[in-house]
């Protein structure tokens, strides 16, 4: 008999089959994304050519090179269409928010210097400024 803390092997196959669908991410970023895929999306094929990716792309905040974006399609375009769907999108995005996750991580080893897993707040600032990311809307005191 299951209790009510576990989860049968039914019910853990369904979760991760969620997070798959989902990409690890929550209700407010899927929202988000789904909105920049459809606002590109406009004749409502369901699919955004390489050259619509990048402007929903940006318009989510990301600054992504010409290189890199066609690097990250080439990954997430396993069937050579030359676009992407919802889902497909939603993986470009998080392929780039773990690129993202691992500049910052890279600035912030960089950093801490002498390995205290701690860094100054003027480190800090500094370990942004060299992942060659926008500061404009970081709201610094």
């Amino acid at each position: 008999q299951i209790q009510e803390d576990q989860l049968d092997l039914s019910n853990l196959w369904r979760l991760l089959l969620m997070y798959r669908q989902r990409e690890g991410m929550r209700n407010s970023e899927l929202e988000s994304i789904d909105a920049a895929f459809r606002e590109e999306d406009l004749e409502g094929t369901g699919e955004l050519t390489a050259l619509e990716v990048p402007t929903a792309i940006r318009s989510l905040g990301y600054q992504v090179s010409f290189e890199a974006m066609q690097s990250v399609l080439r990954q997430v375009d396993v069937n050579d269409s030359g676009g992407v769907d919802k889902m497909q999108f939603r993986k470009v995005v998080r392929m780039l928010q773990e690129c993202d996750a691992q500049l910052f991580l890279q600035a912030f080893d960089d950093e801490d210097l002498a390995r205290l897993q701690a860094i100054t707040f003027p480190s800090a600032i500094q370990a942004f400024c060299t992942t060659g990311l926008q500061s404009q809307s970081l709201d610094l005191p």
